[in-house]
């Protein structure tokens, strides 16, 4: 009998157990352990105003943003911009109208608004994570554009995550593959390999959505990080299927 090979999956909840569906549709065995737990944050009393009375589009660059997202932002959103098609899916399921995806990163996002607004007449909210990545509101401000980041949630590293990982393991065959589904889980992995020796832990391929995402992993495992072609899921499990 085929023993099915095991995936490691780092991304945070839920996303994570969607993920392992995923992965066991696809005859994949999943190992579920977030490297990030998210938590939403206390926006400002200025934010909050912003928030109950804009006449700005909204930006969302992760499914996390629209989950942690204030409920009545849906009725009043002129435009939603997301950065990649998961994204774009979880904002009409949470019932936003005129939904425009970027199909890929936020440089993609980027440069798809900057060719189809006039800075003269729109200006963007983004929400999103404490620590966003891509500079989207730095990059729309150079531009022209009238831009501001809310950030409406966090994330702090899972504790004991190395032990809990040797754990996994004991008495089982090693990870097989490694899922990487954000630059900030690429550093987050990096850093637990430089404060421990996962090299007897993870001994295949170590899976990234992005070249972001596979940057801070090189130092360690170098030629076995592989690429997903598209900053999907969906390309990132065709990776692993075919890696």
């Amino acid at each position: 009998m085929t023993t099915s090979r095991r995936v490691l999956v780092t991304r945070a909840m839920p996303g994570a157990n969607a993920t392992a569906g995923r992965l066991k549709e696809a005859g994949l065995s999943p190992v579920v352990l977030p490297l990030l737990q998210l938590r939403p944050l206390h926006i400002s009393e200025s934010q909050a105003n912003t928030l109950s009375d804009f006449e700005a589009d909204l930006i969302f660059t992760s499914a996390n943003g629209i989950r942690f997202a204030p409920g009545d932002l849906a009725g009043r959103a002129q435009r939603v911009w997301c950065a990649g098609d998961a994204t774009a899916e979880a904002a009409r399921n949470a019932g936003y109208d005129n939904v425009i995806s970027a199909h890929g990163t936020a440089r993609d996002l980027i440069e798809l608004i900057q060719n189809e607004c006039d800075p003269r007449l729109v200006s963007f909210i983004h929400l999103g994570h404490s620590h966003p990545r891509g500079h989207i509101v730095e990059t729309l401000d150079g531009l022209g554009f009238q831009a501001e980041h809310i950030p409406i949630y966090g994330a702090q590293p899972t504790p004991r995550y190395a032990s809990r990982l040797g754990n996994e393991i004991e008495g089982k065959s090693a990870i097989d593959v490694v899922m990487i589904h954000s630059p900030a889980a690429g550093q987050r992995f990096a850093d637990l390999w430089k404060e421990n020796d996962l090299s007897q832990i993870v001994t295949g391929l170590i899976a990234t959505i992005s070249e972001a995402a596979a940057e801070p992993l090189r130092p360690f495992a170098g030629r076995r990080i592989k690429v997903a072609e598209r900053p999907n899921e969906t390309a990132l499990i065709g990776l692993i299927q075919t890696g």
